[in-house]
Order: C-alpha cells, then sequence, then structure tokens
C-alpha cells in the first residue's frame, strides 16, 4: 500500500530575508521624499530660527542668500540636501527593515506565524517605538544637527566643512547634543505612524492580511498615515 500523500494549505512562512527588500525600498523611498520636500523643510528651519518672520519673507531671505540669481537661489534652498540625503538612505531604510523585523519576530511568536491576520495595534506601535529608537541613534540625531549646523552657518560654508569644524572644535560627541528629544520625537512619531497605517490597511485588506492592495491605495494609506502622525506629534516637536 503507497503512503498517502501529505497535503497542506498552509503556506511556507516567508524567510527574513524578505525583509532586505524592505531596507532598499525604505532608502529609495526615502531619498526620493528628501529630494522632492528639501525646498518646505529648508523654509521650515528657517521660519525656526525666525520666528516673527512670515513664510514668503523666509523664502525671500533664503533666495537672497544666494546672490539673487535662479542658481544661487535653488543652491541656498537645497542646503544642507547631502546630509539629508544620507540620512534619508540610512533612516527610511532602517526604519522599515526594524519595523518589519519586529513585526515579524511578533508574529512568529505571539501568532504562530499566521500571516493572515494583522497584528494588534499595541504590536504596530511598539514596532513603530522600536524602529524610532534605532533610526535616531543611528542616523537622524546626527545627521539633523550636521542639517542645522549646515543651513545656519555664518560663513556659508561647505558641508564638509562645517561637518570637520564641529568634530575637531566640540568632537565625536556633540553629534549626539539635544539627543534624547530627538529619539522621543521619533518614536512617538512612529508609533502613531505605523498603527494607523496598519489599522488602515488591515481595514481595506477585509482583516485578511495576506492580500495585497493596489499602489495607489497604498500610496493614499500612507499619506493619510504620515499626515495624521505629522499633526498629532507637531505640539511636541515644537516644545523640543
Amino acid at each position: 500500500m503507497s503512503e498517502p500523500k501529505k497535503t497542506t494549505n498552509d503556506k511556507k512562512p516567508e524567510s527574513h530575508g524578505g525583509l532586505w527588500k524592505r531596507l532598499v525600498a525604505g532608502s529609495v523611498a526615502g531619498l526620493c521624499d528628501v529630494w522632492s520636500m528639501h525646498p518646505l523643510d529648508r523654509v521650515k528651519t528657517h521660519l525656526q530660527n525666525h520666528p516673527t518672520h512670515s513664510i514668503a519673507r523666509g523664502f525671500s531671505e533664503i533666495w537672497a542668500k544666494g546672490g539673487g540669481s535662479i542658481a544661487g537661489g535653488i543652491h541656498t534652498l537645497y542646503e544642507g540636501i547631502w546630509p539629508m540625503s544620507l540620512e534619508a538612505i540610512l533612516k527610511v531604510g532602517t526604519r522599515y527593515y526594524v519595523a518589519s523585523a519586529v513585526r515579524e519576530a511578533w508574529r512568529d511568536k505571539y501568532m504562530g506565524g499566521d500571516r493572515k491576520k494583522e497584528l494588534p495595534f499595541y504590536a504596530n506601535m511598539v514596532s513603530g517605538a522600536i524602529a524610532g529608537i534605532i533610526e535616531s541613534y543611528m542616523v537622524v540625531i546626527p545627521c539633523e544637527l550636521l542639517k542645522i549646523r549646515h543651513m545656519t552657518h555664518p560663513q556659508n560654508a561647505p558641508f564638509l566643512t562645517v561637518a570637520k569644524e564641529l568634530l575637531v572644535q566640540e568632537g565625536p560627541l556633540a553629534l549626539y547634543k539635544g539627543g534624547t528629544s530627538t529619539m522621543l520625537r521619533q518614536v512617538t512619531n512612529h508609533m502613531i505612524r505605523f498603527a494607523v497605517f496598519y489599522e488602515a490597511t488591515n481595514f481595506f485588506k477585509g482583516k485578511d492580511a495576506s492580500q495585497k492592495l493596489p499602489l495607489w491605495l497604498n500610496f493614499g494609506i500612507g499619506a493619510f498615515a504620515g499626515t495624521v502622525s505629522t499633526i498629532a506629534n507637531t505640539p511636541y516637536s515644537a516644545l523640543i
């Protein structure tokens, strides 16, 4: 008598090698984001240093710093872009790699590896918090400090000159000045962002996490989650 053929409806669990795709995709997305939005971030940073100025005045002052030419104005709007580009590549890639790793570990440990069920709300908050802590100390804190020093340098010095001055005059630990407040800002932001994003995707997937959503819907949900987390985190960001 032949041995009965074994059948199973269970899918083979995803390997953690798939997390590297999140790392690469996050890095590319972060780079696109920073180059498209950096001029607005430049104006925002200028207004934070000059709180009584209007947006129009802030933009005019930044543009004038470039000597009045179009090329000079664009150059000043993109001051600080190189540390921000490095930050975006490392930060967003790290964020999604870590968050995905935490989610997969949670799913394996507490949900028996079931990929049809979405993680609970609080688990997504935990994954966002851990990702925020790691990305802060690995990338965000030193890159943010270098960006601000570059943007506000009185001699409009090149980025490498600004970085060298900081390291020589103040030492490597100066890169982490204000680090705790920055870390807390990232943690609260990502706790909200990841929880909202996955709750929304779970709703549109009909509570079957194995389903795939169209690109435009993922884009819309991501925009919504980013908006909610930013609005909710703005008061705290202003305080620090």
